[in-house]
């Protein structure tokens, strides 16, 4: 039988209310010295590590790390950040499956499969492109599906449950493409990769920040079952989000970010407080920050991440712990 944390997940991913809390995820772990009191490993670690006997010590201390936070914070969900990608990312989850499987729903971050947004330097670039060529462009979208196909079947492979795709298609303003245009160049690649995941048995959660609401019809209909972060910053309400797409996906937010990095404590409770009362309700909440915590960041936010989860992530008469 699965602990209760793990059954929270699940049953919140398949649009149902738990029986007794919210489902919760932090991406905490730039910050974990404060719980485990070891230096953070980072990719940067990965990257300068000299043999494959180091590597496998850092691959064992992020998981020790990963499990003692998400014990800490009764987490249902373990999210693999550093080792990004991959064999060491591989081994991670490989070994953390192993071990707390059934406890905890363990998942990857993963490349989106899709064209995201150009960087500066190349921006004008593909505005001419996606009009004189349209064909070399739908040409490199195969190949990004191909490889996010590749690896997301590694990733479920090595025991990864759920696959976060990682996308960047939408300022604070709106979608980088219109929507026609992106029906054509981003839609139905992405409908493509969910139907490969899902057919591996993955949960599949699209993720971008920026305003994805002229896209969010596009977006909802390639069969996720989740969407992060609702970026509030870029002005997503997740009440209206949960009010018009609260029935085909989970939710997957939306404290802000910002105000736990810069801001006060009462302001990450009220954002808190704004998210669990306005998007619990029915299920198909995943409660977490807007976007992985720096390591800065004052540790009283990061507490309070967890105060208001136990004060307004309950369901019916269920007891406080």
């Amino acid at each position: 039988m699965s602990h209760p944390r793990y059954e929270r997940i699940v049953q919140a991913l398949s649009l149902r209310e738990p029986a007794d809390m919210v489902p919760c995820y932090q991406g905490l772990f730039s910050c974990a010295h404060n719980v485990t009191g070891r230096a953070v490993i980072t990719n940067e670690d990965f990257a300068n590590a000299v043999s494959s006997a180091e590597r496998d010590r850092l691959c064992l201390q992020v998981v020790e790390d990963l499990i003692e936070l998400a014990e800490r914070f009764d987490w249902s969900l373990i999210m693999v950040y550093a080792p990004f990608a991959g064999e060491d990312h591989l081994k991670v989850i490989s070994e953390l499956r192993r071990r707390v499987g059934g406890e905890f729903m363990i998942g990857s971050w993963v490349a989106g499969g899709v064209l995201n947004i150009p960087t500066g330097k190349t921006m004008e670039e593909f505005c001419y492109r996606i009009v004189d060529e349209p064909e070399k462009i739908n040409a490199e979208a195969e190949i990004i599906l191909e490889n996010a196909n590749r690896w997301g079947q590694r990733c479920v492979d090595a025991g990864s449950e759920l696959l976060i795709l990682a996308n960047d298609v939408a300022f604070n303003q709106g979608s980088f493409l219109s929507p026609p245009l992106f029906s054509e160049f981003i839609t139905p690649y992405l409908r493509r990769h969910v139907e490969r995941l899902k057919r591996l048995g993955a949960w599949v959660v699209f993720h971008s920040d920026g305003n994805l609401s002229a896209v969010m019809d596009q977006i909802v209909s390639s069969g996720i079952h989740g969407l992060n972060p609702i970026d509030a910053m870029a002005g997503m309400d997740i009440a209206e989000v949960k009010r018009l797409y609260g029935d085909k996906i989970a939710l997957f937010g939306n404290v802000r970010c910002d105000l736990v990095h810069k801001g006060t404590v009462e302001e990450v409770r009220e954002s808190a407080r704004y998210c669990l009362e306005n998007a619990k309700k029915g299920g198909g909440l995943v409660y977490t920050c807007s976007s992985e915590i720096f390591v800065d960041s004052p540790w009283e936010n990061c507490l309070e991440l967890e105060s208001a989860w136990r004060k307004w992530g309950r369901y019916g008469n269920a007891m406080a712990s």
